[in-house]
């Protein structure tokens, strides 16, 4: 079973990768967010400054000068330019540009009135402050190279540009530049040439690179000191009170057994304290549920022995012998209780009140369980006495209604079938106290039932005169007597096992003993109930008569 438990990972260690995989991405995030910012501005600045140069150069430049040289058969630059030529040196001084110059587009070629260049171009490791050294070449001309015609002309022929800026990526024939470029206009405001500067693009990049590198030191230090923060503060405010509680819940069940109060030790203001709060409840809550139901239990117990006490008591006050009379063979009898409970509020009784005279008696008591057992046997003990005290049948059930209702306060009452058999003759006197009908059976017969005349039930009210009827049994006449458990009994469906079904069950089952007339009845109903539960007491009796013997 411990082999199948999923292994799983301390909360520290996912707090640790989560707040890590969190900082990967903060950090990445922010470092492309931020490089990507930077390198905007570097090319704005870059812009701004090589478009405010071109500028200043363009607006100091005189259009008919440039004429004048360009018609000029002389290489000499006039004094008149000679400021045009120092701005244009100092970009390549201070501006850090690579290529710097005035030229005017031609229909065959261009010319370069003034270009300042670098004259070599190394890595600025390899030549370090010689990387500065710069050349100017004057009025030079040269071809076109591809798409410059083009390029240059177009801009020419727009005079409603005032200027222009190009950051445009080119390859020279050693590195990437970027062209910013104005127009100077002659008099009549028409474009004559144009003032152009390149940029390296690695030196931005460079520089960029330089950003970026300060940049991802300095997140990596920020993102690093705040998730050990991070980490010190979840780990005090959450991993190690989660901890405690997990290593608390362990020993919960063993503090359960000890009287010493459960304590947690958290103090996190927060909805896990309230939890450790809940954890030290639910801790005194069950010690509280174990201590009242160990007292329930206990009480239980106790009813449980008294209840099977009382059982064995109310067992012992039925007849459970038999035969009852084995030296007698002119009758034979059979009975039985079946409580719904531990106690049954039913009872039957037989007992000869002299050598020829044998009474008879079931009854059913309103209530069950104890106090239905208790009135049980108040009404048995009485309806013995009185009965061994010589009265007849209605008298002994009117003396017992009397005795109840003289001091019935829990209002409960008994419904009662007596009867008294002269064992010479057959003949029954007999008396309903509101009680089920008898079946009977007479020799070679069916069992039918025997519809007698009911009188009102026994402690159901004071002054209460019960009459008697007689029914003369022949030999091997069957009475079945039973209480209202039986034709009540009840299946899964709701359905009562019913007055019809039991005489049916009574002529499909075995009649040549009592025995196995109860045996076959108990059978059948318990085929019909199935597995619905028992609500009320089921008693049976069954006597045969046999007359006396020659």
């Amino acid at each position: 079973m411990a082999d199948q438990i999923k292994k799983r990972k301390p909360l520290a260690v996912k707090s640790v990768t989560a707040m890590l995989v969190l900082g990967l991405f903060l950090f990445l995030g922010t470092l492309g967010a931020a490089g990507f910012q930077m390198y905007r501005m570097s090319i704005d600045s870059y812009t701004e400054y090589a478009y405010s140069y071109v500028e200043l150069v363009a607006d100091n430049v005189s259009g008919i000068i440039v004429e004048e040289i360009v018609k000029s058969d002389t290489d000499e630059i006039p004094n008149e330019i000679s400021s045009i030529a120092w701005l244009l040196s100092s970009a390549i001084e201070y501006g850090k540009f690579r290529n710097v110059y005035l030229i005017v587009p031609q229909e065959d070629s261009v010319m370069y009135i003034i270009d300042y260049y670098w004259t070599d171009f190394e890595t600025e490791e390899d030549l370090g402050e010689e990387l500065y050294e710069q050349s100017m070449g004057i009025k030079e001309s040269r071809p076109y190279r591809e798409g410059e015609k083009e390029a240059f002309l177009e801009l020419l022929q727009h005079p409603e540009w005032e200027s222009d800026f190009i950051i445009g990526l080119h390859q020279n024939s050693k590195e990437k530049l970027a062209t910013a470029i104005s127009i100077v206009r002659g008099n009549d405001g028409i474009p004559v040439a144009l003032v152009g500067l390149d940029i390296p693009v690695d030196r931005i990049y460079k520089e960029l690179r330089h950003l970026i590198l300060n940049l991802f030191i300095a997140v990596a230090f920020i993102l690093t000191v705040g998730i050990a923060v991070f980490y010190r503060v979840v780990r005090s405010k959450l991993i190690e009170p989660v901890t405690s509680l997990e290593t608390a819940t362990k020993n919960l069940i063993r503090n359960l057994n000890s009287d010493e109060p459960f304590k947690l030790e958290i103090h996190t203001g927060d909805e896990i304290e309230s939890l450790s709060q809940s954890f030290e409840e639910m801790d005194h809550s069950l010690k509280q549920y174990i201590q009242e139901n160990v007292k329930i239990t206990t009480e239980q117990e106790r009813l449980r022995t008294e209840l099977h006490l009382a059982a064995r008591i109310q067992e012992a006050m039925l007849p459970s012998q038999f035969p009852p009379f084995p030296e007698r063979n002119d009758f034979d009898i059979y009975a039985g209780m079946n409580p719904a409970k531990e106690v049954g509020g039913d009872f039957y009784d037989f007992f000869l009140t002299d050598d020829d005279h044998l009474a008879l008696v079931i009854a059913d008591v309103s209530g069950k369980g104890i106090p239905g057992a208790l009135f049980m046997m108040l009404t048995e003990n009485m309806i013995r006495n009185y009965t061994l005290a010589g009265q007849s049948p209605k008298e002994v059930l009117t003396s017992v209604n009397d005795s109840i209702c003289a001091n019935n306060t829990m209002e409960m009452f008994v419904t009662v079938w007596m009867g008294i058999l002269d064992l010479n003759t057959g003949l029954l006197t007999a008396v309903n106290a509101g009680h089920e009908y008898p079946v009977l059976k007479k020799p070679d017969g069916p069992f039918e039932l025997y519809k007698d005349k009911h009188g009102f039930v026994v402690g159901g009210m004071e002054d209460v005169r019960y009459s008697e009827y007689e029914l003369q049994l022949e030999k091997g006449s069957m009475l079945f007597l039973y209480t209202d458990g039986l034709p009540e009994a009840a299946n899964e469906q709701e359905e009562l096992f019913g007055n019809d079904r039991m005489v049916e069950a009574l002529n499909s089952g075995r009649t040549d003993t009592p025995e196995h007339v109860l045996t076959d009845i108990a059978m059948k109903v318990d085929e019909f109930v199935g597995e619905a539960p028992q609500f009320d007491d089921m008693t049976m009796m069954c006597f045969v008569y046999n007359g006396k013997q020659a």
